[in-house]
């Protein structure tokens, strides 16, 4: 790697802390803190760029931290942190449910546009992604918060259905009589 900045640094390691006061990921958590703390005290981007490295290595290890390509979330790390084990949970019980009952992939479809039908693991993606992007529409709802962004003791989110739109069509749906 080249040269990081030492706030890049630190936005990088953003949601790998948030992932880490959350979730309990064995013994690579010292080796990864240890190597942030590394590269938070580095006098040289150069350096941090190397440090960095290696947590990207390291992170490959640890089941269920992922670190997103791209252009990062406009999301707190904490959220997406919450995000993100929610889609690892319905992701993983979509794999059982496909296992336990393959009779799912016969009779639930793709879109149309798509054709044939789910593999399990594109099966469990769908699910996985849809689960993802409802919670991050609930946390951005701009009528009011449905969803706080945390999981409760039991992995929870308490989050709040989108209410439907009331339509202004009072007398049109009434049905006249004629005699």
């Amino acid at each position: 790697m080249a040269e990081l900045t030492k706030a890049k640094f630190e936005e990088r390691c953003e949601p790998i802390k948030a992932h880490m006061e959350k979730n309990d990921i064995g013994t690579w958590a010292p080796l990864i803190q240890g190597t942030m703390d590394l590269g938070l005290a580095s006098k040289s981007d150069e350096e941090r760029g190397n440090l960095w490295d290696s947590i990207r290595s390291m992170v490959k290890n640890v089941e269920g931290l992922t670190l997103r390509h791209g252009r990062r979330s406009s999301l707190p790390a904490e959220v997406m942190v919450s995000v993100q084990s929610v889609r690892n949970v319905v992701k993983t019980a979509c794999v059982a449910l496909i296992e336990n009952n393959p009779v799912f992939l016969e009779v639930i479809l793709p879109h149309g546009k798509t054709g044939g039908n789910f593999t399990q693991d594109s099966f469990a993606e769908y699910f996985a992604d849809k689960a993802e992007s409802s919670l991050i529409s609930a946390y951005r709802d701009k009528n009011g918060q449905r969803w706080d962004g945390m999981l409760d003791d039991n992995g929870m989110t308490g989050m709040v259905a989108p209410v439907k739109a009331e339509s202004n069509n009072d007398e049109s749906s009434e049905v006249s009589e004629e005699e």
